[in-house]
């Protein structure tokens, strides 16, 4: 498993809303660095203190603390992989036709406007305002 970092604490806050792992409080860190996984389509990922991080390096890490489905991850966490392969063959799964086809000629009729035929009435009031003496 080839763990990766992410150390803007932004969308560090965005992967605890959207995996809802309370657990987890980024004020007991100086530094937080979300370390994670992905494989068959879970998550495996901790929070590390940036300087331990740097100091044993993101090769060393063979574990984790939490687990969670990809689905209720940002797209961000997803393998670079599948990124690529979603969108190289998607021109392909279309049988497009780029042949010029001439423009069909159709008769056009002139259209009456509303507003020359039309004539509006005003709205009056039925209600008489009392008079005053």
């Amino acid at each position: 498993m080839e763990f990766r970092k992410e150390k803007d604490t932004k969308k560090i806050l965005e992967f605890i809303e959207l995996s809802e792992n309370y657990k987890i409080e980024l004020r007991r860190y100086r530094e937080p660095v979300l370390v994670w996984a992905v494989e068959d389509g879970t998550a495996y990922y901790s929070i590390w203190e940036n300087e331990m991080l740097e100091k044993f390096g993101l090769e060393n890490v063979d574990g984790w603390d939490y687990e969670e489905d990809l689905l209720f991850c940002p797209d961000w966490m997803a393998d670079e992989e599948d990124k690529l392969d979603d969108d190289e063959d998607d021109d392909e799964d279309f049988d497009w036709d780029f042949k010029e086809t001439p423009a069909k000629k159709t008769k056009t009729t002139p259209q009456k406007t509303a507003s020359s035929k039309t004539t509006t009435k005003k709205a009056t009031s039925t209600k008489s305002s009392p008079k005053k003496k």
